[in-house]
């Protein structure tokens, strides 16, 4: 304790007159003023109040005295009922008092971390059970699930084997539940409770007076599980015990801090400390509160006290000086000398007094969650009453004293951060929003960081030593999935597109949906603020010497490195075991973001020039290929580049070749009315921009888009269910009107009533998952921050693309996450505003895109395949969503580039994409087609560019008209082979393998498609078949002839034959379907070799062409739609039936 430091902090400014310590009441003298204000202090009484005030001053020694005494009768009030535990046998207990796991009963490969509070498995099965058993009483532990797999938390005896496939419940008198599984064990299994979640608290309570076991999970009771536990026995003591899987880790609570939700009759099995010396705390925290609140000074002449001088409050000495007294009864209580009593005193007294100041100043700012006044209010600021019990800590503890307790609060501070948006009882989001307001807080007011990592050899340590600070850190982030029933509390009321059919169902309300929704979006968005602040201070908080590795001298950096490192398993076929939660990730991506989106998109003045970035390639992409071996990161070991192996890029293209000098990136200025994040004190600069990007589209790729994944699964299941609830509904109403299908009993309403009631309950989850999807991925500024940043990103790929071989160099993530990110904001649209996010984009900014994906699914220093046919589906993607055909049409790449890599990049992998997105593009002008540029999606500007790309390069499109023929001849060939199989099953009797037909109608769709587009080159290059090479001629003859003998010749009996099975599969397939482009390519080529025309061509003369199906409308290829993916048949083909008909 610093006497210096207590005068420094209680001389500082006076405080407001509420604050002060003196009385409000009207004194009698201004002795009884001066004691009125030692009682607000010290928490004293009349009774304790002798001799306080001598000759106008405070005597100190008599006021600590008073204090002593008031302690000691806070410890005779506290303690009247309590019975210290003695030795090891307790009423029904034996084992030390300090009760963690036993680290000589572990077996299997685990890690005991945390004083053996927590526990890791590192093979495929690890059990452990704790130093303490019972034998009589109601007992109860808690665990904090770290994971959600698959673990056995329960009781067994010393008689229950642990191996590699046994554990806790596999043998007899050994009980245990499985959330993950959902059964309870014991030896046999049987289902009991609920799924559980990372973040979940269940409470393991064993009644051996009843012979019950029973569980709790986050405080609520799950029933009992087990009602005849064998007791009072010989051998008959239980011991807390986990069986755990590989990868899967949790932290136990036997009692050494107070439990989450303890159980009325259940003890903890490690004792707590007696009630006093929390009583104890509590009053010398406030008192040292008020020590530490500034007070004006004593008005000159009034000390000594004279008659009729006003009531003075403590002079900055007498303060000090009683601080001292305070802070030596306080420094024992929250540091006893036995460690593991520690974190008990923290937690019960210091956390609940920290928290109640930082609730008490947020709630004075603008009220409690989640008010949008709440928003603004920033914790722990100077003045503060958080900062003013900090600076009174740190001014009276010893150094090590206040950093163990900040140690042990963080660490309990971080695990109450996982808490779900719904603890019982509370409002939406408080459990996480305080915990996470009190961390920061005292991240802006105390020697935290420092406190955290005093153990880790701060401020050098060891990327090891850090790892237990980086998991405290990843509780903080994480954002715990809510359970179906969860959602429903928080939004009971739910709406959907046709809900308005259903008024009898009483939870499909739309604005009790719209409110509730709203309030879980403001709980959501205050935990992001909170989270987002931690972020921000541990990017402030820098190494004192050096970089770490690839990243920047910031904690930040090397947490966000941990992270990577950890989970580059997640781009694994098989994942491995202790990969961190996606939300994790999630929260790690829009952190980045946050730090790099203000800096991205300047506010410039109307005309000004847009000003660029520096963006150092060589530290992000060859930094670890350097000759230095000490400078050598491992940022991206283990990563493809885009050019291949690094080996081979090293041998190819070595760094040294290159020009590695920072490119200039082009900056986009925000458009007006663009939302951005809370402006930051400071900034990143550009060199940190460079890293934070990529380290941004990094951790997106490993974890963050499964999160966009799943809320796109979302949507389509919502799709689904309400398409077949509208489906069930006609059908009702069919019923109702009296059409009874054929076959169906008079009970078939009451079945599609009980599938009416299934669909609407799918529909509902959905809606309830989706909006909390949403307003997790896509609330407030995220769509723009999340485009901002790719966009640069783009940008930057732009500029190195024009370094040639440097390219190559770039990972393949970074194209992946790219598409990845522009997918999921062009899919998640904003109801009835607009059709998706990426209508936020500057129209600059579109063009950006389109040039980089139009440019480089073609490119040959991209060898990957897959990373080349995903830069293409982003094209594909693009023009499938409404208004995009336009930018395309205005970007100078795509017209000159796009139609000639399609063709050139018609091969045995693209074939189909290319196919479904030239038709797309050209659609119209085809027998039974629209004339051209009528259907939407298609564009007549591409027709012409598709046509000038094949005239202006003859070689290219001998090979592309090659592949395509190759490629229709084998999908016919394909067709016609499953169709006899098909057939000649059914001639047999025997059961058909229903991939074949799936298969069939597959090849089918895909034939039709071909042979639109070659009816488009005969229209609009008819030379290359009548007075070009002739074997185009013969290979169409051979075509033609082979598909026209198993449709309309003697073969035909096969096809009509495998139709007359009716079979599902195969409802599309039909014969006028696929005659229909080939009597247009014969058309064509007859009306030019009879017109003289070898080029421009006119629409078929058809006296009446027939309606067109909504499909072929919409603007699908051949009069189909065209499938989502190429293995998937198309849905419209009855458009074309009846041109083919007509023909």
């Amino acid at each position: 304790m610093s006497s210096h430091g207590l005068r420094e902090l209680l001389s500082s400014e006076p405080a407001s007159p509420s604050n002060q310590l003196h009385s409000n009441a009207t004194p009698h003298t201004q002795e009884q003023a001066l004691q009125q204000a030692l009682f607000d202090v010290l928490g004293i009484n009349g009774t304790q109040a002798d001799g306080l005030i001598r000759n106008g001053e405070v005597d100190i020694r008599a006021a600590a005295r008073a204090l002593q005494q008031r302690l000691e009768t806070l410890t005779q009030e506290a303690d009247a009922s309590y019975k210290d535990p003695l030795g090891e046998d307790d009423e029904g207990r034996i084992g030390p008092q300090q009760v963690v796991l036993d680290g000589d009963s572990a077996q299997g490969s685990c890690s005991l971390s945390q004083g053996n509070l927590r526990m890791e498995s590192l093979s495929n099965f690890s059990s452990a059970r704790a130093n303490t058993a019972v034998y009589k009483g109601a007992w109860m532990f808690e665990v904090t699930l770290g994971t959600a797999g698959i673990q056995q938390l329960g009781w067994a005896t010393l008689d229950c084997p642990f191996n590699n496939e046994e554990g806790v419940g596999d043998a007899p008198d050994s009980y245990a539940w499985d959330g993950k599984r959902v059964q309870r064990w014991n030896v046999s299994n049987a289902p009991y409770g609920s799924v559980w979640a990372a973040g979940d608290v269940i409470g393991v309570c064993l009644d051996l007076e009843k012979g019950q076991l029973s569980f709790v999970k986050n405080g609520v009771h799950l029933g009992v599980a087990f009602t005849e536990v064998r007791r009072f026995g010989k051998g008959l003591a239980y011991f807390p015990a986990l069986s755990v899987s590989q990868g899967e880790h949790s932290s136990l609570n036997f009692g050494g801090t107070p439990l989450r939700y303890p159980q009325e009759g259940f003890r903890p099995l490690q004792a707590p400390p007696p009630p006093s010396t929390t009583a104890k705390a509590q009053l010398l925290l406030k008192a040292l509160l008020k020590l530490a609140t500034p007070q004006p000074e004593p008005a000159p002449g009034s000390v000594p006290l004279q008659p009729g001088a006003p009531p003075r409050g403590l002079t900055p000495d007498e303060r000090t000086l009683l601080a001292a007294e305070v802070a030596g009864h306080l420094g024992p209580l929250l540091c006893p000398p036995h460690p593991w009593r520690r974190p008990h005193v923290v937690v019960a007294a210091l956390l609940p007094f920290l928290m109640g100041l930082v609730q008490a100043d947020i709630t004075a700012g603008g009220g409690a969650p989640p008010s949008p006044g709440c928003y603004d209010a920033a914790p722990g600021l100077p003045g503060s009453q958080l900062d003013l019990a900090i600076r009174g800590l740190h001014a009276s503890l010893e150094e090590f004293e206040l950093h163990s307790c900040l140690a042990l609060l963080w660490q309990h501070l971080m695990a109450l951060a996982r808490s779900s948006l719904m603890d019982p009882g509370a409002p939406i989001g408080s459990g996480a929003y305080w915990p996470l307001t009190l961390a920061v807080g005292l991240l802006r007011c105390s020697p935290m960081i420092p406190a955290c990592l005093n153990r880790a050899g701060w401020p050098d340590p060891s990327h090891e030593a850090l790892r237990p600070f980086f998991e405290q850190i990843e509780q903080a982030l994480h954002r715990r999935q809510p359970t179906s029933k969860e959602l429903r509390a928080i939004m009971p009321k739910v709406w959907f597109q046709g809900a308005e059919h259903h008024p009898e169902v009483k939870q499909l309300d739309q604005p009790g949906f719209q409110a509730a929704t709203e309030e879980m979006t403001s709980a959501v968005i205050l935990i992001d603020k909170r989270q987002m602040e931690l972020c921000t201070f541990l990017h402030q908080t820098r190494w004192p010497k050096g970089e770490v590795a690839r990243g920047l001298p910031t904690l930040l950096s090397a947490f966000v490195l941990h992270l990577i490192h950890k989970n580059m398993g997640m781009m694994r076929n098989v994942q491995p075991a202790g990969l961190s939660d996606s939300s994790v990730l999630v929260t790690t991506y829009f952190a980045l973001l946050s730090l790099v989106f203000p800096r991205l998109r300047p506010s410039l003045p109307a005309g000004a020039p847009a000003p660029t970035a520096p963006f150092d390639a060589h530290r992000i992409f060859t930094y670890e290929l350097c000759d230095d071996p000490e400078k050598c990161g491992d940022g991206y070991s283990g990563l493809n580049r885009l050019g291949g192996t690094v080996s081979h890029l090293v041998k190819e293209s070595p760094p040294s070749s290159l020009d590695l000098s920072p490119v200039q990136v082009p900056l986009l200025p925000a458009p007006p009315g663009a939302p951005l994040v809370p402006p930051q004190d400071n900034p990143p600069d550009w060199e940190e921009v460079s890293v934070l990007v990529d380290q941004a589209l990094i951790v997106y790729r490993l974890g963050a888009v499964s999160a966009f994944k799943h809320f796109h699964d979302c949507a389509v299941g919502l799709e689904s269910s309400l398409s077949q609830l509208a489906d069930v509904r006609r059908q009702i109403a069919a019923v109702v009107g009296g059409t009874l299908p054929q076959g169906r009993g008079p009970d078939y309403q009451k079945h599609l009533q009980e599938a009416q009631e299934v669909y609407l309950q799918d529909a509902a989850t959905a809606t309830r998952t989706g909006a909390w999807l949403k307003a997790n991925l896509f609330g407030y500024w995220k769509p723009a921050a999340m485009f901002a940043v790719s966009l640069h990103a783009v940008r930057t790929l732009l500029a190195l693309s024009a370094r040639g071989p440097l390219l190559q160099y770039v990972p393949e993530l970074y194209v992946e996450s790219l598409m990845d990110v522009f997918q999921a904001l062009n899919l998640a649209g904003v109801p009835a505003t607009q059709p998706s996010y990426l209508h936020l984009l500057h129209p600059a900014g579109l063009q950006d895109v389109i040039t980089f994906v139009v440019q480089h699914f073609h490119d040959s220093r991209i060898v990957n395949p897959d990373v080349r046919e995903e830069l293409l589906q982003a094209v594909a993607k693009l023009l499938s969503r409404g208004g995009f055909l336009a930018a395309f049409e205005l970007n100078e790449a795509a017209k000159s580039r796009l139609m000639p890599s399609l063709l050139a990049a018609f091969d045995n992998k693209s074939w189909a994409s290319i196919t479904k997105l030239l038709l797309r593009l050209i659609y119209g002008g085809g027998f039974g087609q629209p004339p051209p540029g009528q259907a939407e999606g298609s564009s007549l500007l591409f027709r012409g560019l598709l046509k000038d790309a094949c005239f202006s390069n003859p070689e290219g499109f001998a090979a592309f008209l090659n592949r395509l023929f190759s490629t229709l001849n084998w999908t016919v060939t394909e067709f016609v082979a499953m169709i006899k199989e098909v057939r000649e099953a059914g001639v047999r009797g025997e059961a058909v393998d229903p991939q074949v037909p799936r298969r069939a109608a597959l090849m089918f769709d895909l034939s039709i498609q071909l042979a639109r587009l070659l009816e488009f080159l005969a229209a609009q290059l008819p030379a290359a078949f009548n007075r070009g090479s002739s074997l185009n001629l013969t290979r169409l003859i051979e075509l033609l002839s082979f598909i026209l003998s198993h449709t309309a010749g003697p073969g035909s009996q096969v096809l009509e034959g495998t139709l007359a099975l009716k079979l599902t599969a195969l409802r599309r397939v039909s014969r006028p379907a696929l005659l229909a482009p080939l009597v247009g390519v014969m058309a064509r080529l007859y009306q030019v070799e009879h017109s003289g025309q070898a080029t421009q061509l006119q629409p078929l003369p058809l006296a009446s062409p027939p309606p067109l199906a909504p499909a072929a409308q919409a603007g699908a290829p051949g009069g189909a739609a065209a499938p989502s993916d190429a293995g998937q048949p198309s849905a419209g083909a009855s458009s074309v039936v009846g041109a083919g008909d007509q023909a």
